[in-house]
């Protein structure tokens, strides 16, 4: 980190920025010993994480959950530079340099569950399908490669994909930006499968594939749910590392 090491970072109003677009979506470079590209940007988000982050690196794995399987590699010069050049602590960066963050962004709760969200003893997971800011979330395919399917149930209720958190409106399950003052209290019930809201005890169930809500019922299997991380191509691919 420039501003944790010494250095500082300027602006320059007339400035030009080059860049090189990747083609067809290929990426000009291979991964560690000409391993496959996928899962790098998370790999070196993580290392960065590891380096510079100290007790802040917590968070990242409440966002991130799924970086727990991913493999850090050798760090060891990486934090023999910090020490050498007597950089200062995170925690000093974030109340010195971007005290704001947390205003903007507030830290993220522990996760009571995460995972993909399948419906019980079949290969249907509740996917945002892509949608933020008032789109509704609905029901896919599991595909096991997370993002729109990665969901977080969070201590403090929040039930979240990336930074945003459903909500119900006119009985259907729609998204927008997380808030710390989030209103709606979710909990999951492991034994009975449920998702509910503690104030209403509704429940989410699915119909087809659309997502609504509804009285609570264990007798439905349209309401069982089972959070699991297990299939994910993330933990399949580093499970014996």
């Amino acid at each position: 980190m420039i501003w944790m090491c010494g250095g500082s970072l300027l602006w320059v109003p007339c400035s030009r920025v080059g860049h090189i677009y990747r083609i067809l979506g290929k990426v000009p470079y291979g991964g560690p010993n000409g391993t496959s590209t996928m899962g790098l940007a998370d790999r070196n988000l993580k290392r960065v994480v590891e380096v510079w982050m100290d007790d802040y690196k917590e968070y990242f794995y409440r966002s991130k959950p799924e970086a727990t399987f991913i493999p850090t590699g050798n760090i060891k010069k990486q934090l023999e530079f910090r020490q050498s050049h007597n950089c200062k602590s995170f925690d000093w960066f974030m109340k010195e340099v971007a005290p704001d963050i947390t205003i903007k962004y507030p830290l993220p709760a522990k996760n009571k569950v995460w995972g993909e969200v399948r419906l019980m003893d079949q290969r249907r997971c509740i996917d945002s399908m892509g949608r933020r800011d008032g789109g509704q979330l609905g029901v896919s395919y599991c595909h096991g490669a997370g993002g729109n399917q990665l969901f977080k149930l969070t201590m403090d209720g929040q039930f979240r994909v990336n930074e945003q958190c459903a909500y119900e409106k006119s009985s259907e399950l729609h998204l927008r930006r997380c808030d710390k003052d989030e209103q709606y209290h979710w909990d999951y019930n492991k034994e009975t499968g449920a998702i509910f809201l503690t104030d209403t005890n509704r429940c989410i169930e699915v119909n087809k594939n659309i997502l609504s809500m509804a009285p609570c019922d264990t007798t439905k299997t349209s309401q069982k749910w089972d959070f699991t991380y297990e299939n994910l191509f993330i933990a399949k691919m580093n499970q014996n590392r």
